[in-house]
């Protein structure tokens, strides 16, 4: 609960950093991210469910779940960072798409956090 909460607080500093269009969709991004991330430590802390991750494996620890999300943020801000901005709106809607799918693919199933 308390990884959620700093987690959100984080989110809210994006939204302040970043107002308009970009940042709601930023703010929407993290929030999915989030939820897909305290998922998928569920998963890898009950073993009736099995990730579908390739990159995480069937039953992955909490310790790899969480390495991967924030490898994958810090990824993220590079890419954010460097590309232009073109190709920085169509990754952060790629990811919205995918992460909307995995968090309802999740739910779906009965993955709580």
């Amino acid at each position: 609960m308390r990884l959620f909460l700093l987690l959100l607080i984080l989110v809210a500093m994006c939204q302040l950093a970043m107002p308009g269009e970009v940042g709601r969709e930023n703010t929407s991004l993290a929030l999915l991210v989030i939820t897909d991330w305290l998922q998928t430590r569920e998963i890898a802390r009950d073993p009736s469910y099995a990730e579908l991750n390739p990159i995480l494996g069937n039953s992955p620890s909490t310790g790899s779940v969480d390495t991967y999300f924030l490898a994958g943020g810090a990824l993220y801000l590079i890419a954010q960072t460097i590309l232009p901005e073109h190709y920085r709106d169509g990754l952060r809607r790629l990811l919205l798409t995918s992460e909307t799918i995995c968090v309802s693919q999740n739910i779906a199933i009965g993955v709580r956090f």
